[in-house]
C-alpha cells in the first residue's frame, strides 16, 4: 500500500550525516544501525554559540549565526579540552580511536554533536554499551549508534573556506577542529601504546 511505513523512502540525510532537521517528524525512514563502528554523542559539547543565541521558550536559534560572549580562544580551549577528554578516555579505556568529529553547528539536530569513529566495530559496541551510564561535565551522557560510514562526506566542505551561506544552520556538519598539535600528540600517543601492546 503506497505510504505504507514499509513503503517510505530511506532518508539519505540520516543516512550520510546522522541527524535530520525533521526529527522523528520526517517523512522518510531513519534506520537506526544495529552495529556500527562510529558512536554519536549528542550534545556533549556546550556549544555557546547555540546556547547563547536562545530566546526563553525558543525551539530553535533566533539567527543563523550567534555571536558568543566567549571569544575564539576561550572557544578553542573548551574544544581542545573535550576533544582531549573524549580521545583519552575512550581510547584507553576501548580501543583505537579513527576520528572525532565536534560539531559546531547551532541547529538544533547537530549543535554540540560529538562523532566517533573507532577503527573497530567491537570497541565501538562496547562503548555504546557502557557510556549510556556515565556523566560528562555535569550531565548524563548518551550515545548512540550511527549509521555514518564517512565522516568526511557529513562535513560541510564550504565551511572550511567560509563559503557557506547558510552559516550556523548548515544541515551538514561545521566541524570545530582542535589544535592541530594537540591532535598529532594524541594520535602519536595512541600509535606508542599500540605497538607497546603488540610487543
Amino acid at each position: 500500500m503506497s505510504g505504507s511505513v514499509h513503503n517510505k523512502q530511506l532518508c539519505t540525510f540520516f543516512q550520510k550525516v546522522g541527524a535530520c532537521r525533521h526529527g522523528d517528524k520526517c517523512v522518510r525512514t531513519h534506520v537506526y544501525p544495529k552495529h556500527s563502528r562510529t558512536i554519536l554523542f549528542p550534545k556533549l559539547y556546550d556549544n555557546p554559540k547555540h546556547v547563547e543565541g536562545l530566546k526563553k521558550g525558543d525551539p530553535e536559534p533566533v539567527a543563523p549565526e550567534i555571536v558568543s560572549s566567549l571569544d575564539e580562544t576561550q572557544i578553542q580551549q573548551r574544544i581542545d579540552s573535550l576533544y582531549k577528554d573524549v580521545f583519552v578516555e575512550l581510547a584507553l579505556k576501548y580501543g583505537p580511536v579513527d576520528k572525532i568529529v565536534i560539531c559546531e553547528n547551532v541547529n538544533p539536530h547537530l549543535s554540540g554533536n560529538v562523532y566517533v569513529r573507532f577503527r573497530d566495530e567491537a570497541d565501538a559496541m562496547k562503548c555504546y554499551k557502557e557510556c549510556n551510564d556515565r556523566w560528562y561535565n555535569g550531565k548524563p551522557v548518551f550515545a548512540e549508534l550511527s549509521p555514518v560510514t564517512n565522516l568526511d562526506d557529513a562535513t560541510c566542505r564550504l565551511y572550511y573556506t567560509n563559503e557557506c551561506d547558510r552559516g550556523g544552520m548548515c544541515n551538514f556538519i561545521h566541524e570545530r577542529r582542535a589544535d592541530s598539535r594537540l591532535e598529532r600528540d594524541l594520535f602519536a600517543s595512541q600509535r606508542r601504546s599500540m605497538s607497546e601492546r603488540r610487543r
